[in-house]
């Protein structure tokens, strides 16, 4: 015996289910537009540059993505964030390049690139102190912006 139940509408659960499927499409193919790839293990002060970098980016409604390499990043910006030395993304951006930081305390580097047709900003540090300030000046400089 066949079930009716007379509140439940058939077009209308066609409509939702159309609706749901244009939504996940939707979210699914939803590019961001800017990465940030990070050292593997970036210490507490690092940590704390990145949250300020990234609450910016939240409170200017930029979608972004943290991914682990540039590879990996679907943003047209990728921000690279990292220690001038070791063989983290940034140091080898920068040593390819031929470009360094100065090898003193809170010494830091910000450089505009392209790699692999995307735009690459390189925010470096000689040491985690470095990478920090160079984060926080990112993140006001995004805050300036309109």
């Amino acid at each position: 015996m066949k079930k009716h139940y007379p509140f439940i509408n058939p077009s209308i659960l066609r409509s939702l289910f159309f609706i749901l499927i244009y939504l996940y499409s939707f979210v699914a193919i939803a590019q961001p537009q800017l990465s940030v790839v990070t050292d593997k293990s970036p210490g507490a002060s690092v940590n704390n540059g990145l949250s300020k970098l990234m609450g910016a980016l939240k409170s200017k409604s930029i979608q972004f993505e943290k991914v682990n390499s540039v590879d990996e990043a679907r943003g047209k910006v990728v921000i690279v964030a990292g220690l001038s030395t070791g063989n983290g993304e940034a140091a080898q951006l920068l040593q390819t390049a031929k470009r360094t930081t100065p090898a003193v305390p809170e010494a830091l580097t910000i450089w505009k690139t392209d790699y692999k047709k995307k735009i690459v900003w390189v925010v470096s540090g000689f040491d985690e102190r470095g990478l920090m300030y160079a984060l926080l000046d990112v993140a006001d400089r995004v805050s300036w912006s309109s």
